[in-house]
């Protein structure tokens, strides 16, 4: 039977035009029984590695080529796209080089003459929908068409050029077609642009095609659906009618032979000063004179570790490793740059710490070389280095620097279609409508995919009850976990030992300078190239800014060295859960758990930092419970009592699985680190090799079986709870330290931090109301005094202009700049000297409302209402205003009332998103004191209902029920938090009328969980003005004699405990004629309804709402 093999298919890494996978191409080949495939993706070569692997696992000979888009010489467009396969791995660097200079852009892409002199080693075809030959012979320009393959023909040799020729649709026409070119003397080949596999990926590819294009499916061009194929298997009589076609698929596949694409062995650059030295003399003159600095006098047990690390360092072959990345550290600190204490396992590395590559000192820590690098694991070691987020450009630009910019590359990633993207853009696609969109959205929001949201009932009932909601889902489906967009990698960077151009497909870097290699990070890493982690921790960046700050201002001579890892300042905060801006510890979970567990020591802190993960979570309590000696920790053996003890007999680290082994069963670290890998894995066949191992091996030391198999079943049980102990020391350190400045030094954490987070609206909310908390001024923005950072101003907190709504960093540098030494003189001194053009009026007028300008000598209203004048004047003033004197600089203001004191806190929220000068409930505090109140910060874990909570309502929408009846959503929001409320239709009919945007109310009811989201479920709504007039009355109860009694006392108690309010309530007793006032406690609504039921109690007419009588 002939067979043949699809020369021109795209995947879904020709991205958005493909919705073929490696894997499924690859089975669907195997499928059709053909023994080759190819892969050719537009202008790009992300996915050849990968899809040499995916042929590799289904015994399927792969073709490497590339899609490519050919420019025109002066306009830059598309001229033609040809379809290129590499003959060998000459003809793979030709590829590479086409496909980087197709990713240089228009201006310096690939031209038919700049790309002809690299197919030297490749097979060129040339499509039938996209060659300008085959396009010129379908609109009967054959002379054209002619020329065309011409030209082709002085440049490519006739053994290498085919023209592709189409059997699905027009048939008869192709084959003219193939006549035409035979003619010409250029040999056809059959080929089909193939996009997807099967009827989904059909249909993904048409959901992918409108959301590149970000138009409907309903208006593609009908072209598009003409020229597009899927993957198929012809059948014998059709292969045998154009046989010879179906033949030279084959020969071609036969011809290209690329070896080079596969896993290579790790070859590691040089660092070159290490090229004179060499890496092994100069690693050890680098320990040797960093142990004697770090330590002083360097005992034997440091020497002996010392010399153990160098010796597997040197036989495993990573010397240069460890040079290359001892480099790049000391770079960034030479620079000035702040460099973290570790990360991972590194930091149980001695060599790495007399390098002063960490600051963790792993014998005074008790830390395991081996959990890093082990010998008998043989593995690239992993040096993660953690530098403030804005120095990593710098770094990366001293990488291309010492290694040369052809050898030093940042790495792509990859963007998938994730569930709520593939929901939005599939919608836009076939244009469902938006219920359907919110509806499958709101269903599925704990959801991490569609198809685990699938088996979800509520979801099943949806799409069976919904046919738009089912329209979406399956559209959804078909494009979800599709690659949608590339980016750069955040830390990722590879440096060779060559030119990477020559190793792996590589493009400009389009996100700033260099290179950027086409494939992902862990395809570059099984060709044996070297990725170094550059990685932006924001709070290092904090810490420098932090230390700069405290030198500054207070200890010239403050060093990160000198801070006690037993302050009790420091430990006293963190027990109180004051951990706000403290890196690893700032969750609410986490705050409740520091609370529970009264950190004493740092160990402590690193303990709870390893076991704050879901799973070992459930051992925090037995932690803290061993610690506080209420109950008696217990051990597997008594032998492990020793390693177990510092944990009061809970795991919590991995290298007490790998001591215990040692302990134990006599296991090397290295062995015991590959048990410890084991059990993280829950490798069930390596679990039960090395129990065979444990017991033989604790036998031999003396062990009965029974407790070597409990300690073993043990560590099985409770070792995956272990965590890296060596990462959760460096990390808890930079915890510290951050906990430490805030202790000591609070004014400037909060200035730090504030600036840190600036862009972040909810968390600039969030600190503030700690910082007033603590008893911290907040002064609002000022163009007199404010800059782009938070500063501090004597004891308080100046806030910035960048804060305000439409001021951005440019507005704000130009305000602070123009600023004379002794400030703006006046109101419109302000636009004369900063320009009226730098903000619009708005951004002014924000900054009015701000209170940025209320150091002049008018009310905000006044400057407001005079703004349109000020600015007027000022452009006037720059005309020829050197004609007059200074002291007519001046306007005529539009005077009005001051803004009330709602307005005025109004206009901050707007221009802030937050209150500077008070909060509008500080109004109605006396009547809130009245009521047991809920927190918004708390409603999550209030008490049972009733819960009253009180704010301003927001962001009121209305709908109808199915049934036709009305309700509201509403947001209730006190100036920094906000909560979710509804009104269900009855309470919506008692209360509508209260419901108006920025009412301040009173909202009792109860909260729920809804999908994750807190939900308040509002049963009564009261105006807060209407609250606050009734303090100014009061109930009179008149108690005659027959209902003195201790049943009618009670009674009467109770209704009025079932009616809460501001109204007062005094009791006059008839029989002694005398009259007492009851606690606040028991004050009442006043409203009808209680005074029926308080007559129901005392009798018709005894219970009168009257004024309050103030006593003189």
């Amino acid at each position: 039977m002939t067979t043949f093999t699809h020369l021109h298919v795209q995947s879904c890494y020709s991205l958005l035009e493909s919705s073929v996978t490696l894997e499924g191409l690859a089975a669907a080949a195997v499928k059709a029984g053909m023994g080759s495939i190819a892969l050719t993706d537009r202008n790009v070569m992300h996915a050849t590695f990968a899809f040499a692997e995916v042929c590799e696992a289904y015994d399927l000979h792969p073709i490497f080529g590339l899609k490519l888009d050919l420019l025109t010489e002066d306009s830059g467009s598309v001229d033609e796209t040809v379809v290129l396969l590499a003959l060998s791995d000459s003809g793979y660097e030709q590829l590479m080089e086409l496909s980087y200079l197709a990713q240089s852009g228009k201006t310096a892409g690939v031209t038919f003459h700049n790309a002809v002199p690299l197919m030297k080693d490749v097979v060129v075809i040339l499509p039938y929908a996209e060659s300008r030959a085959a396009l010129e012979w379908k609109r009967g320009n054959e002379a054209a068409a002619a020329d065309r393959l011409s030209l082709w023909q002085e440049y490519i040799a006739s053994d290498c050029l085919r023209v592709e020729i189409p059997l699905i649709t027009g048939k008869e026409a192709a084959l003219n077609y193939e006549n035409f070119t035979s003619r010409s003397g250029v040999t056809g080949v059959f080929g089909e642009n193939i996009h997807w596999l099967d009827e989904a990926g059909r249909k993904a590819r048409v959901l992918l095609e409108a959301v590149r294009r970000n138009r409907p499916v309903s208006e593609l061009p009908r072209a598009f659906f003409q020229e597009e194929h899927g993957f198929f298997a012809y059948g014998t009589e059709s292969m045998l009618q154009a046989e010879s076609l179906f033949k030279e698929t084959e020969r071609i596949a036969a011809r290209c032979k690329v070896a080079r694409v596969e896993k290579q062995a790790p070859e590691l650059p040089k660092l070159p000063q290490a090229e004179v030295e060499g890496s092994k003399a100069m690693l050890r003159r680098l320990c040797h004179q960093g142990v004697e600095h770090r330590y002083g006098e360097v005992t034997e047990d440091v020497q002996a570790r010392l010399e153990h690390e160098l010796f597997v360092i040197e036989s495993m072959g990573y010397e240069d490793y460890f040079l290359i990345v001892w480099d790049i550290v000391m770079f960034a600190k030479k620079s000035g740059y702040f460099v973290g204490p570790g990360r991972g396992s590194a930091a149980g590395s001695l060599v790495a710490y007399v390098l002063y590559v960490t600051n963790v000192d792993p014998i005074a820590r008790d830390l395991l070389f081996e959990r890093f690098l082990n010998p008998e694991r043989v593995t690239m070691p992993d040096i993660d280095i953690d530098f403030p987020d804005y120095a990593r450009e710098a770094i990366f630009a001293y990488i291309r620097q010492t290694y040369g910019e052809a050898r030093a590359a940042q790495i792509i990633t990859f963007g998938t279609f994730g569930l709520r993207a593939a929901v939005r853009d599939a919608a836009k696609a076939i244009e469902a409508p938006s219920f359907a969109v919110h509806q499958l959205l709101d269903v599925t929001a704990g959801s991490q995919t569609l198809s685990v949201a699938a088996k979800q009932p509520e979801l099943q009932t949806l799409r069976e009850q919904t046919p738009e909601v089912e329209q979406l889902f399956k559209a959804a489906a078909c494009i979800e976990g599709l690659p949608r967009n590339a980016s750069v990698h955040a830390a990722g960077v590879i440096i060779a030992r060559r030119d990477l151009s020559r190793r792996v497909p590589v493009q400009p870097n389009p996100q700033g300078e260099g290179l950027l290699t086409q494939h992902p990070m862990g395809d570059l890493e099984k060709q044996g190239l070297l990725k170094i982690d550059v990685l932006g921790l924001r709070n290092l960046t904090l810490i420098e800014q932090l230390v700069q700050m405290i030198r500054q201002t207070v200890s010239p001579s403050f060093s990160l060295k000198q801070i006690p890892f037993d302050d009790s300042f420091t430990l006293e905060l963190l027990a109180r859960g004051e951990t706000l801006g403290i890196f690893q510890f700032e969750s609410s979970g986490m705050q409740q758990v520091l609370q529970d567990l009264v950190p004493k020591q740092f160990e402590d802190l690193v303990a709870v930092n390893a076991l704050y993960r879901p799973g070992p979570m459930s051992q925090i309590p037995v932690y803290i419970e061993g610690k506080e000696g209420t109950r008696t920790p217990s051990f597997p053996h008594p032998d492990t009592k020793a390693i177990l003890a510092p944990t009061y007999g809970v795991m919590v680290y991995q290298e007490q699985v790998m001591q215990i082994s040692k302990v134990m069963a006599g296991f090397s670290l290295a062995q015991a680190d590959l048990l410890r890998r084991a059990v993280s894995k829950k490798d069930e066949k390596a679990l039960q090799s090395y129990e065979a191992s444990f017991i033989e091996g604790a036998k031999a030391r003396g062990y009965d079986q029974a407790s070597a198999e409990k300690v073993y079943q043990w560590i099985i049980e409770f070792g995956d709870y272990g965590f890296n102990r060596s990462h959760a020391v460096a990390y808890t350190m930079i915890s510290y330290q951050l906990a430490y400045m805030k202790a000591h030094y609070p004014l400037m954490f909060y200035t730090c931090l504030l600036t840190s987070v600036m862009q972040n609206e909810d968390k600039v909310r969030e600190t503030l109301r700690e910082v007033k908390e603590r008893g911290i001024n907040v002064l609002p923005p000022s163009v007199q005094k404010s800059s782009n950072a938070f500063v501090i101003e004597k004891d308080s907190l100046r806030l910035p202009l960048t804060l305000v709504r439409h001021v951005g960093e440019k507005a704000a540098a130009a305000i602070a700049r123009s600023r004379p030494g002794g400030g703006y003189a006046s109101f419109p001194d302000v636009f004369i000297e900063a320009g009226t053009k730098t903000l619009a009026k708005e951004g002014w007028l924000q900054l009015i409302y701000s209170g940025a300008f209320d150091g002049f000598e008018k009310n905000r209203a006044t400057l407001a209402a005079s703004l349109e004048r000020a600015l007027d004047y000022a452009e006037f003033y720059q005309d020829i205003g050197t004609l007059f004197s200074e002291a007519e600089n001046h306007i005529r203001y539009v005077e009005v009332d001051p803004l009330s004191r709602q307005e005025m806190l109004a206009g901050e929220r707007e221009a802030l998103g937050f209150y500077v000068s008070g909060h509008p409930l500080e109004l109605y505090e006396a009547v809130l004191n009245v009521y047991t109140m809920t927190n918004l910060e708390n409603i999550e874990s209030s008490e049972a209902p009733p819960v009253r909570i009180a704010g301003l309502i927001e962001q009121v929408r209305l709908i109808r029920t199915k049934s036709g009846q009305p309700m509201a959503f509403f947001a209730l929001t006190d100036g920094e938090r906000e909560v979710d409320c509804v009104l269900f239709p009855e309470a919506y009919r008692k209360y509508r009328e209260a419901l108006t945007e920025q009412a301040p109310v009173l909202v009792t009811g109860r909260a729920e969980e809804r999908r994750g989201q807190t939900q308040f479920i509002a049963d009564r709504l009261e105006e807060l003005d209407s609250l606050q007039n009734k303090l100014q009355q009061q109930l009179y109860i008149k108690i005659p004699p027959d209902c003195e009694t201790p049943r009618h006392m009670h009674a009467l108690r109770r209704k009025l405990h079932q009616h809460p309010g501001p109204v007062a309530v005094r009791l006059y007793y008839e029989s002694t004629q005398t009259g007492i006032e009851l606690s606040q406690t028991e004050w009442c609504s006043g409203e009808n309804e209680l005074l029926a039921a308080v007559e129901q109690v005392v009798g018709a007419g005894n219970a009168v709402l009257g004024a309050k009588k103030h006593s003189t």
